[in-house]
């Protein structure tokens, strides 16, 4: 790890509740150029949570509906993150040195453009096309996804340094919610037109996410983006060399326990539906209503979690919800009732995913301001490279009766990630630069 980016174990107590009280009382805090910036922000990622969450909870069923099996689905959702690897990767870099909020309008026009494309054509080449310009059935946090080093930065810019992990934590708790709203919508769209026969009942879904879209670029325009800041003093050569050195050893690490994130996301996340609809032959709405309460949950951990890092810390927290959610992981195969599977799935869901804001702020800890994108860009590309295979190897599994090995495999790579993290990383000082 890079010097400073830790605090001694001995002080954790004091920093931490020094931090909470800056948290509550922040009337003496200097307000950051664009302090406005972050709820608009959070705004826009509850609007596009909603169209997310309805394509998380309805796009794999509507390619069900017209044919596909598990497996090409799971091709499919491949192909889609390894395009957002390339992307990712690319906003990072540029992200750091131009204006950010132009390439999160970019990603909600990528967005309106495949939601037009779905809506217009059920051909297997189109949808294919859409789902991987706009991540179509991917993305499952409300998150801008390729694009999301643009808003990392923003938030690192226009944040305290000091709130960063509430701020975040509440951002990922909106986009849940946004996702829980947005499957809601989709199992009334889909009940609303019974009378259409087979995958016609899913094409308002598209135009409505279309109509998201193009709302949020109105609203992203009407950022207005603060000036960057200026760089710190350059150190000496030999300081820098030391900086550079420790902080890609340290991306290194977040790269590799990613990987093995993403290998359980992919395994157990994304063919949810799917394995609902074979295991207990449930239906798109009363699916779609599953995956509602789900989001609202992981929102209502991830709200709880803003409050509980300035208690246990960021790491420690991180550490205790991804133990947990391994060992659910295991015994949810074997549930032979619907309800109850429901239940410890949505509970494994939410102690997965509500972290997010924590996990980002321990991403940020580990470099310098001004590299906040790349680190970001590193984040989220590490964490779809898991996914690239893992939903295709998990369709052929359930497609050829292995309803409960990609669970287990899940469990083995999280556990592993939790192993990773603890080896890796530590709590993070909040009041400064890393």
């Amino acid at each position: 790890m890079v010097d400073g980016a830790g605090i001694e174990p001995d002080a954790a107590d004091t920093d931490i509740n020094t931090d909470h009280r800056a948290f509550i009382n922040t009337s003496d805090e200097s307000r950051p150029p664009g302090a406005g910036v972050p709820r608009l922000l959070i705004v826009s990622r509850a609007i596009r949570g909603v169209g997310q969450g309805m394509m998380l909870a309805d796009f794999a069923l509507y390619l069900r509906a017209l044919g596909w099996n598990a497996a090409g689905v799971g091709l499919l959702l491949a192909l889609g993150a390894s395009g957002e690897i390339i992307a990712s990767i690319f906003v990072g870099w540029a992200g750091d040195r131009g204006t950010k909020k132009h390439f999160l309008i970019l990603g909600e026009a990528l967005t309106l453009a495949a939601c037009c494309m779905a809506a217009c054509s059920a051909s297997s080449r189109v949808l294919a096309a859409a789902a991987l310009l706009g991540g179509l059935g991917q993305r499952s946090n409300g998150s801008p996804g390729p694009f999301s080093p643009s808003e990392q930065s923003l938030f690192a810019y226009c944040s305290p340094p000091s709130r960063l992990g509430a701020v975040l934590s509440i951002n990922s708790a909106t986009g849940f919610a946004g996702l829980g709203v947005g499957a809601l919508l989709g199992a009334l769209v889909v009940t609303w037109w019974r009378h259409f026969s087979g995958p016609q009942v899913f094409w308002p879904l598209f135009i409505i996410s279309a109509i998201l879209s193009l709302a949020n670029i109105l609203l992203l325009a009407y950022i207005s983006e603060p000036p960057r800041p200026p760089r710190p003093e350059a150190p000496s050569a030999v300081v820098e060399s030391s900086i550079r050195k420790n902080e890609a050893h340290s991306l290194t690490w977040l790269v590799l326990t990613n990987l093995l994130n993403g290998v359980a996301i992919g395994m157990a996340d994304l063919l949810v539906p799917l394995w609902f609809a074979k295991q207990f032959h449930a239906k798109p709405t009363s699916i779609s209503s599953l995956m509602a309460f789900t989001f609202f949950l992981t929102a209502l951990l991830a709200c709880a979690a803003a409050t509980l890092i300035y208690r246990t810390g960021h790491l420690k927290l991180l550490l205790r919800t991804q133990s947990m959610s391994a060992g659910l992981l295991i015994i949810f195969p074997f549930i032979p009732v619907y309800w109850l599977a429901f239940m410890i799935l949505a509970i494994r869901y939410a102690l997965t995913r509500s972290p997010g804001g924590v996990r980002q702020t321990l991403t940020n800890a580990l470099v310098q301001r001004q590299r906040i994108g790349l680190a970001t860009s590193l984040n989220v590309s590490s964490l779809q490279a898991g996914q690239l295979f893992a939903p295709y190897f998990a369709g052929l599994l359930l497609d050829h009766g292995q309803a409960a090995t990609p669970f287990f495999l899940a469990a083995f790579c999280q556990a592993f990630a939790v192993w990773f993290y603890k080896c890796s990383f530590h709590e993070p000082a909040p009041d400064t630069d890393r």
